[in-house]
């Protein structure tokens, strides 16, 4: 809590000269603040609490990503990457009542602009184009499970141990401003521990006064009486605008500041319900969480049911005119490899419906002045449903089993992304949303043709994961395909007829190249013996986990995925008599 010591300097017309100095001042600042709308009768106060509300109820089930997206901005800021770590990590520990979420990271120290933004609702300093996070109120998701963030931070990178900004956020100090309030209303002295008040109260002498005279109006109207009515007001005061300074920590904290950890967010979490729900988020993350977090080299994630570690390294750093590069996740016994291709885009270079949709955007946005995208395919065995990120993944699907990135204009929690429909009409930032997937048909297609097409089995399966549809529902495969023929059409390429299948007989097209038959009974006739026996290009036996992406890329064309009649009659005969 504030005391009499901490809130000397923050009378003094110079800057503070302590953190804990800073951190007092600007709670004292925003009291003064819904003082003064106390004495006039204004409530703007009560429209951030309501917005609090919002962010809480839609960033449901979403705190795991925004921990993340917050701790990996920090990793982005770091002055020396290629000396730090590049970690963050995500603890959940069994202490107190009913335990304790805790996420830390190794990048940028909590400077002054980071601590105001995360006191100050929705008022981000991030670039869209650089930053996982960028509107200033995600931060507000972990309220779902906690009511009581705390943050340690080191005040520079080099510093052993957190003396940066440490400060927290707790409902009990909101309301701990009740008894001296109405104390200074009734004219009463104020007891020793309650001058940290007075001193904010009398930074504007006439403030005192004020105060009384308001609370004689509303007393002339025959409003309810004077601690009820402070009672409702400050219920409507948002705690998560008052920061105090921390002081008192866990052996956890000691250990993330020994371990050289640049700031630590600790949650102590509300309810039984809570618990299991972190439990359940970070269990749900996985290695896709780190595909295009390009500086994220290590998250680890502990949970009292054990520990996973997800390791991040560039094999083949991104060269070329479409940026084409390579990755590897580990994670236990299980490495996964990734192929991503990015492009810059120039904001003054797109169409000018492009940018205009940008400056109708809010914040930072109209500044956008570039906007990176990225696609990625996996050499996972079987095809999933691919994604849509921004930064981080989204909640939809990309149409394909490719990921996509960019600097999207999503909804509040980043969890959906709005694309102009002839059944909706125009969007929020729709017009641009379209032109950036537009611009990954493109750069997917320049990639099939210029680094999957000719190569080996591995890259013709990154060529179905790029072209073939796969969604769990029919929007995204039809907007997915849509970029792409409207991609194709711009660049003179037909998908159809181009030697992208990879057969038996080498690279063929789409439209002749045919899957093998199977035989009815395969003691007789197998698949290896067909094969020596087709007359046609049948698709090659290292793609048979990409069947099914076969088909539906062949139905999509309306293109029958089998051979003619007489070519199979042709084949099982040849192979009879063998």
């Amino acid at each position: 809590m504030l005391n009499e010591a901490s809130l000397v300097d923050s009378r003094k017309p110079t800057r503070p000269s302590t953190l804990e100095a800073v951190i007092c001042a600007e709670t004292g600042g925003k009291i003064r603040s819904f003082l003064y709308q106390l004495a006039e009768g204004v409530t703007d106060y009560r429209s951030i609490h309501s917005l609090t509300e919002q962010v809480r109820h839609q960033y449901h089930g979403r705190f795991a990503i925004e921990l993340i997206q917050n701790a990996y901005d920090a990793v982005s800021r770091a002055a020396d990457r290629k000396a730090s770590q590049c970690r963050i990590e995500m603890r959940l520990e069994m202490d107190g009542e009913l335990g304790t979420l805790y996420v830390a990271n190794d990048g940028a120290p909590f400077s002054h602009s980071n601590f105001e933004s995360v006191s100050r609702l929705g008022q981000s300093d991030k670039d869209p184009a650089t930053s996982v996070g960028n509107k200033g109120i995600g931060f507000r998701s972990v309220l779902e499970i906690s009511q009581k963030p705390r943050i340690w931070s080191r005040r520079q990178e080099a510093s052993p141990t957190f003396d940066g900004y440490c400060f927290g956020f707790d409902p009990e100090f909101a309301w701990s401003l009740l008894d001296p309030l109405v104390a200074i209303l009734e004219d009463r002295p104020l007891p020793f521990e309650q001058r940290w008040f007075a001193e904010i109260v009398d930074e504007d002498p006439s403030l005192s006064g004020r105060l009384r005279a308001g609370a004689l109006r509303r007393q002339a109207q025959g409003a309810n009486s004077t601690p009820s009515w402070l009672r409702e007001e400050i219920g409507y005061l948002s705690p998560y605008l008052l920061p105090w300074p921390q002081s008192a920590r866990s052996p956890v904290i000691d250990d993330l500041e020994a371990r050289g950890f640049a700031s630590v967010l600790a949650l102590p979490l509300l309810s039984p319900a809570a618990t299991t729900l972190v439990e359940r988020k970070l269990a749900e993350i996985t290695a896709d969480s780190m595909l295009f977090l390009d500086h994220l080299k290590a998250l680890t994630i502990t949970t009292p049911n054990g520990s996973r570690a997800f390791h991040r390294r560039v094999l083949q750093e991104a060269t070329g005119p479409r940026g084409f590069g390579k990755i590897s996740i580990c994670s236990g016994d299980t490495t996964r490899h990734y192929s991503i291709w990015r492009r810059e885009l120039a904001v003054l270079d797109m169409p000018k419906a492009v940018q205009e949709s940008i400056l109708g955007l809010p914040g930072h946005w109209p500044k956008l002045e570039r906007a990176e995208i990225s696609i990625s395919v996996s050499d996972d065995h079987e095809p999933t449903p691919g994604k849509l990120s921004i930064f981080l993944p989204t909640s939809l699907e990309t149409g394909a089993a490719l990921h996509i990135n960019g600097p999207f204009f999503g909804d509040m929690s980043r969890t959906t992304i709005s694309f102009d429909t002839e059944a909706e009409g125009a969007q929020a930032g729709g017009s641009y949303n379209d032109f950036l997937l537009h611009q990954t048909a493109v750069l997917a297609l320049e990639a099939v043709a210029g680094d999957l097409a000719g190569c080996s089995a591995a890259q013709a399966a990154g060529i179905l994961d790029i072209l073939a549809p796969l969604a769990t529902e029919s929007t995204p495969k039809e907007r997915w395909q849509n970029h792409l023929r409207q991609a194709a059409a711009d660049m003179g390429i037909s998908i159809e007829t181009a030697p992208w299948m990879l057969s038996d007989y080498g690279w063929r097209s789409l439209s002749e190249t045919s899957l093998l038959p199977l035989p009815n009974d395969p003691k007789l006739l197998d698949a290896s013996v067909l094969r020596q026996h087709a007359t046609f290009p049948a698709y090659t036996a290292a793609l048979d986990s990409r069947m099914g992406s076969i088909e539906r890329l062949s139905e999509h064309f309306d293109i029958d995925v089998m051979p003619a009649e007489a070519d199979q009659a042709t084949m099982i005969e040849a192979a009879a008599k063998r």
